[in-house]
């Protein structure tokens, strides 16, 4: 009898988790109208810019704007520019950065617009590279700057109406109007909107009102209007876009905030309500968009952390899938405090572990979401005004929820996509093998024909029912769609394997070509082969199919002129030029897609190895490193990078003995970029690490054992990397 009632149970369990193993996504009806509403827009603008309950809209088409932060003033302004094509080839379209007051007027009536304070030049510059600009004038920013920003002698009234702080503004507002004068977009200049004040989470919103009124009456005159989620305005106005903020490392919280919810498609209301407690403005009212949509952070002495890139990825798929319509990074580019200037508690480095880092390098995390940014500005037009559709109730429970599978869809007449996540911070998913069936108004569809297998730290998106052509339809994908290039009324479809399941392909029409390595079984094409330099492709009359590998995905770039090309290399797109910048001394590879034969070309770039002679010399037991900088460097080479593997709890660097910016160990290498010493003539840079401190958190159980085995500082290698760059034609 025991052998019986087991054997049920087992039967019981297998049946329900093969049934579990086929979800539902109903993707018919509106449930959220789009609404015009009663938006205030600048007679200027009436004609150019709009915005409804859903979405923006630029000449007169729904707009979904990627945009990222750059401080300005936390940068050296030599290498503005490089940074900012850095984030036009990630597929950035707005820079935003805010402006901390207290930077410009460290001392009342004495300002300083100059060097790396120079922001009309750094305006001028996103122009010059093809991107809008967002300024953030405060006057309270927050970002972990002293006071906020604010001057501590102009804080008197505390971000009231107070007639002595509102004097003091509208002096610090004229002298933005100033620096800004003739670069709004009204002008011919990049400047789309500006965010007023901060978090104003419990003050007066006539406070608000009031600064817009500064700001307008100084000229300060833009589409977009805009104020964090969760600050109080008078709602009902309709003269403020609210963006979102979230964040999946809180280094203002211990342990970075833990396990967080923000992974699962869950609805602004109870997303909100749980990071906030409330709700600042009726949210159907407004189109869903993000200002701070969290990179990294930056964290405190006893509370390290390390990013995991995957994490990153995962949190914005779950923001473009649930319905944001503007994704706004905080922060796309790191920087570094200015000394004196930084809240108490924060370091010097405001690295933030971005995509960007402190000294510019690309990191991982920059070229995942590139892929993400190619999705948006290819199908962003369309995702503007899809519905968003879920199966299942937002609450603690799905938030957490590790066994079910995370899914969402976002649809429009039939065709959408399918987001699905199995990736949580802080947690460990199951592996989850499924199928979709999908239901829109023509009828159901159940997909992929082998069950799917997402594991741990993965994410996809599915096309369904996407358009290749007028006549050809993609019924559905299992590689995720990552752009389109359009040349002589033909178009390649490019798609990328995610992970290491191999892709199936159906579509409304049989293929006129189809290249090796795809296996035909009831109508759905499956790659049987790795994708590399667009071997495995298939052809219509007008459109092409090619299917890339995940690491050709994340090298891909597209420039403004619709060339797509892939390379490890960095990228820099300015107006007239790509520049691309490799380490190391192996000769650089670029494939250049060839539209007319459907393939790519290979080109091949020797480096003139330079070597720089560094003298790295450690003193006082490993408690120091001196660095002796070269003179200058060569026209072929852009930069220098001293990799160092260190074990401590913090360490400095100073130039000519004067502490420029600091590092709290977390577990990565400190990579450090000498060029801006170089060019501000130091003959040498010093670093001095700190003897390890049994009271920091956040560090992996190994290296915890690895840190209290030997106490002292100490320096496990010591690398170099040359920077060398090219000028790509093409």
């Amino acid at each position: 009898m025991k052998r019986i009632t087991s054997l049920i149970i087992f039967m019981i369990a297998y049946i329900s988790i093969n049934a579990s193993a086929n979800y539902q996504l109903n993707c018919t009806g509106i449930n959220r109208p789009i609404e015009e509403g009663d938006f205030q827009i600048s007679s200027e603008y009436k004609d150019s810019f709009s915005i409804n309950n859903t979405y923006l809209s630029k000449d007169g088409k729904p707009w979904t704007p990627v945009m990222g932060e750059f401080h300005y003033s936390r940068f050296p302004n030599e290498e503005w520019e490089n940074q900012l094509g850095k984030m036009k080839a990630a597929g950035i379209s707005i820079v935003a950065t805010y402006i901390l007051w207290n930077h410009h007027e460290v001392k009342e009536g004495v300002w300083n617009w100059s060097d790396d304070n120079d922001l009309t030049r750094f305006i001028k510059l996103c122009q010059e590279n093809g991107l809008y600009v967002w300024l953030r004038i405060g006057p309270y920013c927050n970002a972990e700057a002293a006071n906020g920003g604010i001057p501590r002698w102009a804080n008197a009234g505390k971000r009231t109406n107070n007639a002595g702080y509102i004097a003091k503004v509208e002096r610090y507002f004229q002298q933005v109007a100033q620096q800004a004068e003739g670069l709004y977009v009204k002008d011919g200049g990049p400047i789309v909107g500006l965010q007023l004040e901060n978090e104003f989470a419990s003050g007066d919103p006539n406070h608000i009102d009031k600064l817009k009124e500064i700001a307008v009456k100084n000229g300060m005159i833009v589409p977009f209007y805009s104020l964090t989620g969760n600050s109080v305005f008078h709602d009902n106005q309709y003269g403020f876009l609210p963006l979102q903020g979230a964040y999946a490392y809180r280094g203002w919280q211990r342990n970075a905030g833990g396990i967080v919810p923000g992974f699962a498609y869950d609805s602004d209301v109870w997303g909100i309500e749980e990071a906030l407690g409330r709700t600042y403005y009726e949210l159907d009212k407004y189109p869903r968009g993000l200002c701070e949509q969290g990179t990294g952070s930056p964290m405190k002495y006893y509370d390290r952390f390390m990013v995991e890139p995957a994490v990153i990825e995962a949190h914005v798929q779950n923001q473009i899938g649930r319905g944001m319509n503007l994704i706004g990074y905080y922060m796309f580019q790191g920087g570094t405090q200015v000394k004196g200037l930084n809240s108490t508690g924060w370091p010097l480095s405001y690295d933030f572990q971005a995509p960007l880092s402190e000294f510019g390098e690309v990191k991982e995390s920059y070229k995942r979401l590139k892929l993400y940014h190619h999705f948006v500005n290819a199908k962003g037009e369309f995702l503007a005004k899809t519905q968003v559709y879920t199966e299942h109730e937002s609450n603690k429970e799905s938030a957490f929820n590790t066994e079910t599978l995370r899914y969402c869809g976002r649809f429009d007449g039939g065709e959408g996509f399918v987001f699905i996540n199995n990736t949580q911070k802080g947690l460990n998913l199951p592996d989850k093998s499924f199928k979709i069936t999908c239901k829109i108004e023509s009828g159901s569809m159940t997909f992929p024909q082998k069950e799917f297998t997402i594991k741990n730290n993965e994410s996809v998106i599915f096309p369904v029912n996407m358009k290749l052509t007028d006549k050809i339809t993609l019924n559905y994908s299992t590689a995720q769609y990552l752009a389109t290039i359009d040349k002589s009324g033909r178009k390649t479809h490019f798609f990328v394997k995610k992970n290491a399941q191999n892709p199936e392909f159906s579509f409304s029409e049989k293929p006129a070509k189809v290249s090796s390595g795809w296996e035909l079984t009831e109508d759905v094409y499956t790659a049987t082969i790795e994708p590399s330099e667009a071997n495995l492709s298939i052809s219509f009359e007008n459109a092409t199919i090619i299917l890339l590998s995940l690491e050709e995905g994340l090298n891909s770039y597209i420039t403004a002129t619709n060339n797509l090309f892939i390379t490890d290399a960095e990228v820099i797109m300015s107006k007239d030029k790509v520049t691309l910048l490799s380490k190391g001394e192996e000769a650089l590879k670029v494939y250049i897609f060839n539209a007319g034969n459907n393939s790519f070309e290979k080109s091949l770039f020797e480096k003139k190895s330079w070597d720089p002679k560094l003298n790295l010399a450690q003193t006082g037991h490993c408690r120091r490193l001196n660095i002796d900088l070269p003179s200058n460097l060569p026209e072929n080479v852009s930069n220098i990078f001293v990799k160092i593997d260190y074990r401590g709890s913090k360490a400095e660097l100073f130039a000519d003995d004067e502490l420029h910016t600091d590092h709290f160990f977390y577990g990565a290498t400190w990579s450090i970029g000498l060029k801006r010493f170089i060019d501000s003539q130091n003959k040498s840079i010093k670093i001095k690490f700190k003897s390890w401190d049994i009271g920091v958190r956040g560090l992996s159980e190994s290296l915890k054992k690895e840190m209290y085995t030997k106490i002292t500082p100490y320096i496990k290698t010591i690398t170099t990397e040359t920077e060398y760059n090219f000028r790509l034609e093409l």
